[in-house]
């Protein structure tokens, strides 16, 4: 079964805070802000690749051929339309005639069955905000972060620590 995923939009805002970054490793005032930017960026970056989530909050385009769908990259936080995509141009939108299956970390959609074999395309937003980020996914970017920061690798100790609790987070996630 062929399915598309296309980032739309990926907003500014990060959901860690830089002024908790510069407390947290004691990171002087007159360290530049876009260099530490820069650096949470990738931290947050590595964090979604291993977790395959959306941990900055983005706008996703899914296209795909079946009536009960998962939406991947989550946390789902909104779901913006649902829509059949024709040959001939002509979208019907479909909001009305689905059902959401609702869980703290995803979201599927379940279509009537009148969209059997039609080619559907779901816009949602994903992500998480300074509020709602999990503390076992805030520790692995503070990991990420002061192996950049630093230029030294963490303490054997934490780094296994900090990937028990992500791995706990993926398999949790990963059972619904």
């Amino acid at each position: 079964m062929s399915y598309s995923l296309q980032l739309q939009k990926e907003s500014s805002e990060l959901p860690v805070d830089l002024d908790l970054i510069r407390k947290h490793f004691n990171i002087p005032p007159q360290q530049n802000d876009e260099y530490i930017e820069k650096i949470l960026r990738i931290a947050i970056s590595q964090a979604e690749t291993y977790t395959d989530r959306s941990i900055v909050q983005k706008t996703w385009c899914y296209i795909n051929k079946q009536i009960k769908v998962y939406l991947p990259k989550s946390p789902i936080t909104n779901i913006i339309s649902v829509e059949t995509c024709n040959s001939n141009s002509s979208n019907f939108r479909a909001t009305k005639f689905f059902d959401q299956i609702i869980h703290t970390d995803y979201r599927t959609i379940i279509l009537d069955k009148r969209f059997l074999n039609k080619k559907i395309r779901i816009t949602y937003d994903a992500g998480f905000t300074k509020e709602t980020l999990p503390q076992s996914i805030l520790q692995y970017i503070f990991q990420q972060f002061d192996v950049i920061y630093s230029g030294t690798t963490v303490i054997e100790d934490q780094i296994k620590y900090n990937s028990v609790l992500l791995n706990s987070y993926k398999s949790m996630s990963n059972k619904f």
